[in-house]
């Protein structure tokens, strides 16, 4: 199954053969529910709102137990659309299976995938010579979509609430959101860590389940068809090596199984026996660009032929991880504790659903020629919808028309100058202008996102670029150092400070920082690092005395 880290089409499959016809939808009542960390827009009861607010609060609360012992960590801004109309649903997501991204901002989420344990195909199939045009129509389980300000998950509440059977498998919608979700939250609060390890915690992360007041962990995904298999057994050295597997670009666990199901083994191990501290070790020796055999031996105390022994005898089974349990099996957290009382709940008029619908299309690929028609039928209704307006904008800012761009970003600013996200909008249109004359309204446009929203940390860095050109260089450090603080796996923002400090003759902090990006998987930065390291090499020797 291809898994896409920018936008993915979580998990399909194939019900039905029909003509094509477009039916009415019956107006559902639409809720917004808001969490502490996330906005859910549901057409459910409100109890089961509650459910996925509750269910996706005590996940983030478990990334903080497992990695950062309870402390508070930074997460970025995610919107969930929970869906009980499948039919809807199908016809929202159906296109994201488009060969080419419609905009530059937004990557593709790879082809369609059609699951064979799924629902077979049902009903009559038009003969070839009948002339009717047939589509096939998919139950899309679950979507997650990254963008560069907001994420979005759709999920197929129907689907992940029916009874598993044998040949229909429930739960791989929220094993991919989680999944990528997991990726998102590691962005946030970590600098680029090893892959086996991105992906290994991000697929355990994927199957952990809250169910009765207990925390199970350690159970195989449904993603992975089985667990390690011994024959094929990769060694640590092999697996933690920077180009392991070359072929990875994208999340792939269809031609990787190994890979993913190694990886996730180690995770389970690392957590399990509590070597967290152990594995950050290890990350820090090797960002320091020590050898895998001697950063594993200093790291874990062990040599790799004694961790892979370790790693091939550890069992695969699941665990209890509450520590209120009076299992002998040893605990890992405690019951992460959330108070939905404070969530609040508001009806949602038909028009901001549409407006929120049509913005998660204009993020989609195959759907942001469908969003502007929703925008200007939404503008019609509504001639002062901020939303419509600012999607009208962002399509206008991907096509180059930067004047249609700055129109309608400023109308969205004088209906509604507090929202962060139309000053950030103005600030990439500014951005884009790279006009000398308009680097002050740069800074203070980015300078509004970062008061509007300080966790948003293209704010700092768009601020960042506005101080260098207005050479405040001093000012633009801050403002990366606090871009990278919010988004420290972001490895531009690093770059840019690097450079920033080469021209302040900081030699020391820009070799640090290249150092760290020398083995980037982004070859381009790699290959940028080494050049800058060669370079202040042949500095610091000084000229030569020939």
């Amino acid at each position: 199954m291809k898994i896409s880290s920018i936008c993915i089409l979580a998990a399909v499959a194939c019900i039905s053969l029909a003509p094509v016809c477009v039916g009415q939808h019956v107006q559902a009542q639409w809720i917004e529910i808001n969490s502490p960390h996330f906005r859910i827009l549901t057409d459910a009861e409100e109890k089961q709102g509650r459910q996925v607010a509750l269910q996706f609060e005590q996940m983030r609360a478990i990334f903080s137990q497992l990695l950062f012992n309870n402390k508070e960590i930074q997460s970025p801004p995610v919107q969930i659309i929970a869906m009980e109309d499948q039919k809807r649903l199908i016809e929202y997501a159906l296109l994201m299976d488009q060969d080419q991204p419609f905009a530059g901002t937004v990557l593709d989420s790879g082809k369609l995938i059609t699951e064979a344990d799924n629902q077979p195909e049902t009903g009559p199939q038009p003969s070839p010579d009948s002339g009717l045009q047939t589509i096939k129509k998919y139950a899309v389980k679950g979507v997650y979509l990254h963008s560069q300000d907001e994420d979005y998950i759709l999920l197929n509440l129907k689907m992940l609430n029916r009874q598993p059977t044998p040949h229909v498998r429930t739960k791989v919608g929220r094993e991919i959101v989680l999944h990528e979700y997991a990726h998102r939250l590691l962005a946030s609060n970590f600098p680029v860590l090893p892959r086996w390890f991105e992906e290994g915690f991000a697929v355990y992360f994927s199957t952990i389940k809250i169910e009765k007041g207990r925390v199970v962990m350690g159970t195989l995904p449904q993603l992975i068809e089985s667990g390690v298999a011994p024959d094929q057994f990769i060694p640590v050295t092999t697996l933690f090596s920077n180009n392991y597997p070359a072929s990875l670009s994208v999340d792939d666990t269809s031609q990787h199984p190994q890979f993913y199901a190694e990886s996730r083994l180690i995770v389970d191990y690392l957590l399990t026996n509590r070597k967290m501290d152990q594995a950050q070790k290890y990350f820090q020796l090797i960002s320091q660009q020590i050898p895998v055999p001697d950063a594993i031996k200093q790291a874990f105390n062990m040599t790799p032929a004694e961790f892979d022994e370790e790693i091939k005898k550890f069992p695969v089974v699941p665990k209890i991880a509450l520590a209120s349990t009076s299992s002998s099996i040893p605990t890992l957290l405690s019951a992460p504790t959330v108070d939905d009382a404070a969530f609040t709940v508001q009806q949602l008029s038909p028009l901001a659903v549409d407006a929120t619908l049509a913005d998660v299309h204009l993020h989609e690929p195959g759907y942001h020629t469908k969003a502007i028609k929703e925008f200007e039928t939404l503008l019609v209704k509504d001639p002062l919808n901020t939303t419509a307006f600012r999607g009208l904008g962002l399509d206008s800012l991907r096509h180059g028309d930067l004047a249609g761009a700055e129109k309608h970003f400023q109308k969205a600013i004088e209906v509604d100058p507090k929202n962060w996200l139309s000053h950030y909008y103005m600030a990439l249109e500014l951005q884009q202008r790279a006009n000398p004359y308009t680097v002050k309204q740069l800074e203070q446009e980015a300078r509004l996102v970062t008061e509007l929203n300080p966790e948003f940390g293209d704010g700092f860095a768009i601020m960042g670029s506005a101080l260098v050109l207005e050479q405040k260089l001093k000012e633009a450090v801050t403002a990366y150092q606090n871009a990278l603080r919010l988004s420290p796996a972001n490895e531009s923002y690093s770059v840019s400070l690097a450079m920033i400090y080469m021209s302040q003759d900081k030699f020391d902090d820009a070799k640090t920082i290249f150092v760290g990006l020398e083995n980037s998987r982004d070859r381009r930065v790699a290959s940028m690092a080494k050049t800058y390291l060669q370079a202040l090499s042949v500095q610091k020797k000084g000229p030569s005395n020939n």
